[in-house]
């Protein structure tokens, strides 16, 4: 997924909680990245990642879920 706009925190985290979101969703070639204490203390990365993970995992299961039919 394209990294939206927004502060550097934000895109940090959207840029991790996709990965994960991937992870999440069954993709192979992408690992669960998250730094819990950033988490913790940032909350534009706490909400980016939140976002990234949302919206990544879904792209894929919809991916995933066209090719099972």
């Amino acid at each position: 997924a394209q990294t939206p706009a927004g502060p550097p925190a934000y895109r940090d985290g959207f840029a991790a909680g996709c990965d994960s979101g991937y992870v999440a969703a069954g993709h192979p070639y992408y690992r669960y990245n998250k730094d819990p204490s950033r988490f913790a203390a940032d909350s534009m990365y706490a909400q980016g990642w939140t976002d990234g993970m949302t919206t990544c995992k879904g792209q894929y299961d919809s991916i995933s879920a066209s090719t099972r039919r």
